[in-house]
């Protein structure tokens, strides 16, 4: 059976099902469960969906291509925060260790668009709604927000509007406010302080949470040089040309899958 960076192929369906499962069963809204849909719908071409080619493939070489081709890296990293909250909060018992499986094959990981998409907002909301279930308003949950969010931000105005709309929707959750009211509360706040709101959310979460410790995918590297530490010499050096040709050499097999980036 073939594996990816360091996990078996059934290791991982299991982990990419697990991940979606929570995304689905407590969807973060329309858009998002638009992208995990597009995983499973079957290409006209090859008659296969792209979690369908990840199953089907045969060698580690085949299922680090159709890793890399689904896109559920993208996916997973996009909602990142949503997974990290099932993680923290062991969501129906599965979030933490759905997490730390991702982990081992670095799932979400990679370059993410820096553009404010619906499922940004989406998953925005959600959080904000998620996190405020789960404070206990007492003085001192609200001087640690209030300490978070000015770490976040020197805008004292927004800053303000933040607060405020924290404890807004704290009470507005545990109140029994419709859900669709305190979201517009939250998406009534710009950008940057729909930022600081969830960031100061997050941080108290954090702060209140063990540690989740879980080992990293299975790389391979290249040599330390000593001499390029301490700057007694530089890329350019001849004695390096060799030597980095020899490194290329060794790792060129394993830049197929995935094992090496650069």
């Amino acid at each position: 059976m073939p594996s990816y960076l360091g996990v078996s192929q059934a290791d991982l369906i299991a982990s990419i099902n697990d991940n979606l499962a929570l995304l689905e069963t407590h969807s973060p809204g329309p858009a998002c469960q638009e992208m995990i849909d597009a995983l499973r719908a079957t290409d006209s071409a090859t008659g296969q969906s792209k979690l369908g080619a990840i199953a089907a493939a045969a060698t580690d070489v085949e299922l680090a291509t159709a890793v890399r081709s689904s896109g559920i890296n993208y996916v997973l990293g996009r909602m990142g925060e949503v997974r990290e909250f099932h993680a923290y909060n062991d969501t129906d018992g599965t979030g933490r260790a759905a997490f730390i499986s991702a982990k081992a094959w670095d799932g979400g990981s990679g370059a993410m668009l820096m553009n404010y998409t619906k499922v940004d907002e989406e998953c925005d909301s959600w959080l904000a709604l998620s996190h405020a279930a789960k404070i206990e308003m007492t003085d001192e949950n609200g001087a640690k927000l209030n300490e978070i969010a000015r770490a976040v931000s020197q805008n004292e105005e927004a800053i303000d509007r933040a607060l405020t709309a924290m404890g807004g929707i704290i009470g507005g959750v545990q109140g029994g406010v419709d859900e669709d009211t305190l979201k517009s509360v939250f998406l009534s706040l710009d950008l940057h302080e729909r930022h600081i709101l969830n960031t100061s959310f997050r941080g108290l979460m954090l702060e209140n949470a063990a540690p989740i410790v879980a080992p990293g995918a299975l790389g391979r590297y290249g040599v330390v040089v000593p001499e390029l530490m301490d700057k007694t010499i530089n890329w350019h050096d001849p004695s390096l040309r060799a030597l980095a040709g020899k490194v290329g050499e060794a790792l060129s097999p394993f830049y197929d899958t995935d094992e090496v980036q650069m």
